[in-house]
């Protein structure tokens, strides 16, 4: 099963370097070392969210412009 890596902050626990995280079965952030990062979820799942509800109406807004302009063409 192959993983999609994102970097991150620096793990630190047990002194770990690893930047590299991916996640797992759960959803849960695992760096490279399999140290898992609850605290990384949370803001994942918020970033996500504020991605959302920010580009939601941007993309309502320019099907809409698509629509009218078909509509315009015939």
């Amino acid at each position: 099963m192959s993983y999609t890596w994102y970097k991150g902050p620096r793990c630190g626990r047990e002194h770990c370097p690893s930047k590299r995280y991916r996640d797992d079965e759960t959803g849960m952030p695992v760096c490279q070392n399999g140290h898992e990062h609850p605290e990384l979820r949370k803001r994942a799942q918020q970033d996500e969210d504020e991605f959302l509800t920010s580009s939601q109406g941007r993309t309502t807004t320019k099907a809409k412009e698509r629509a009218e302009k078909e509509i315009q063409r015939k």
